[in-house]
């Protein structure tokens, strides 16, 4: 298990010891995303027609079976996670000092996340999640429709890549290692550096060798 992966594991434990703020059952009403504690996950659930505003930091956001509401993410994330689940027609808007590092959407309607700069969103996860958007508004907007390429039934993800110069967003299907998600591209980038690892120790045991050998 690397360094990384063993520190996702402890950070969800930790997650799961925080103390938790519940708002639900709201309709047509302005509301900030705030618990009153700094450390508390906010779950936002069964609510429609609102407008709700993150302005202070929080650890983590949880929206459920919401319907036509509007975030408006103005600070950060301590975990860097917001998770939708069973929601439609939403919208998040990252503004200000506002990231969100790992978004993930589940079982959605038509989703539309708009980012003014690029590092305000790192990862997308999208699971049985139909018309969702991505659109930056930087000096370059991006456009980009999450589109599955191998059917509704796996899980994708999105993320931003440096290609031929540019950094741009790349939809892929999402493979297990294990527990742990990556993608077949990220899988095989990670064997060839293991092997060119392993093919750079073996020239340098070899040239270790001609170095001590008697003359």
């Amino acid at each position: 298990m690397s360094q990384e992966q063993a520190n996702k594991i402890q950070g969800s434990f930790l997650l799961a010891s925080r103390p938790k703020h519940t708002i639900s059952d709201r309709d047509g009403e302005s509301i900030e995303l705030t618990s009153g504690v700094p450390n508390a996950m906010i779950f936002v659930q069964n609510c429609k027609n609102c407008d709700f505003s993150l302005n202070q930091k929080a650890v983590k956001v949880f929206v459920d079976s919401c319907k036509n509401c509007v975030f408006k993410i103005r600070n950060s994330l301590l975990s860097g996670t917001m998770e939708l689940l069973r929601c439609e027609n939403m919208t998040l808007n990252l503004q200000e000092d506002g990231k969100v590092s790992t978004l993930t959407a589940e079982d959605t309607k038509t989703l539309a996340i708009n980012a003014e700069r690029p590092n305000q969103l790192e990862m997308i996860y999208v699971f049985h999640t139909t018309n969702a958007v991505i659109t930056v508004t930087e000096a370059s907007p991006i456009h980009f429709p999450i589109t599955p390429t191998e059917g509704p039934d796996w899980q994708y993800v999105v993320q931003w890549i440096q290609k031929d110069g540019e950094r741009k967003l790349i939809c892929e299907k999402v493979i297990r290692e294990g527990v742990f998600p990556t993608t077949e591209r990220q899988l095989r980038e990670s064997l060839e550096r293991e092997r060119e690892f392993s093919q750079r120790m073996a020239t340098a045991l070899v040239d270790g060798v001609k170095i001590s050998k008697p003359q």
